[in-house]
């Protein structure tokens, strides 16, 4: 998760949110 969080700061928030999902599961997000 950490090298996520790292990724994620230089996204942005559609990239993040997108991340994000991948990372939840499906239907969390």
């Amino acid at each position: 998760l950490s090298r996520d969080c790292i990724v994620c700061t230089g996204t942005t928030d559609s990239i993040a949110a997108f991340l994000a999902a991948r990372v939840a599961e499906p239907g969390k997000a």
